[in-house]
């Protein structure tokens, strides 16, 4: 990034959180001088209320989400849906769920993480938005091909990035359960799903059977490499066509799939 780009984006992100952030100074404080780890609570001008930690991926994802308009087609999708379940696998701070109940009174979130660090950021971000909580259900736990336990590594830096495939600092052992078992847990509804699993994707495409993903209406996802390096992304993405989807690539958010 040359000298000027760099120069035009600080200017963007700088108005940005004048326009959309109430407590702006605070944010740009975070910005300029991060200490990382420390919890930052902003409050946005149209009632959203977020609290993320300074210095991590956390501000990248409130980027793409808020300011770039990451997972645009995803939220459409729910808001044109009357009777809405929504997964979101890999809920991390709880960002996309909090969107989600926002854009459609109707939806009922069920928001899977199971790192600690993350889910307990997550509950605080719930309980500053009382009037989105009771539509959305955290579940400490993770959505993976098969249910069981496994080893899921927390990264510090980019808490977003922590999964069961990543070498972060700290691990721990977290349950896992199916996207059936997921589904079920939802209910017989029209099912939207959010996926960014950071790798384990790989894991619910090749151990779903093709009459759970039946329920499925539309999914948005981010895609990895397969930590595996059985499948490759080619693969991958022609697994989701064969089962009935159109896949379309995202600018900010890697794939948009819905049924043909």
């Amino acid at each position: 990034m040359s000298r000027k780009e760099y120069t035009r984006n600080k200017v963007r992100t700088a108005f940005e959180f004048v326009r959309r952030i109430r407590n702006w100074p605070a944010a740009w404080g975070m910005k300029i001088r991060p200490r990382r780890g420390d919890l930052r609570f902003l409050t946005f001008r149209d009632g959203l209320n977020l609290m993320i930690r300074e210095g991590t991926g956390d501000e990248a994802v409130m980027h793409e989400l808020l300011f770039a308009g990451g997972y645009r087609r995803a939220f459409s999708c729910v808001r044109q849906t009357k009777d809405c379940a929504v997964l979101d696998l890999g809920a991390n701070i709880g960002l996309f769920s909090l969107m989600a109940a926002r854009v459609n009174p109707n939806v009922q979130i069920y928001a899977y993480e199971p790192g600690p660090e993350n889910a307990d950021v997550m509950q605080i971000n719930l309980l500053a938005n009382p009037a989105l909580k009771n539509r959305i259900k955290l579940l400490r736990k993770g959505v993976s091909g098969l249910e069981g336990q496994a080893e899921w590594s927390f990264d510090a830096d980019n808490p977003g990035a922590s999964g069961l495939f990543h070498d972060g600092s700290r691990k721990l052992e977290v349950e896992l359960i199916s996207l059936g078992q997921a589904l079920e847990e939802a209910g017989k509804r029209e099912v939207f799903i959010k996926m960014d699993i950071e790798g384990s994707e790989y894991d619910v495409i090749r151990d779903t059977p093709e009459s759970v993903w039946n329920h499925v209406n539309g999914l948005a996802f981010e895609l990895h490499d397969d930590p595996k390096k059985i499948v490759t992304r080619d693969d991958f993405l022609a697994r989701v066509e064969g089962l009935g989807f159109r896949v379309e690539e995202e600018d900010i958010i890697s794939y948009f799939a819905h049924r043909r």
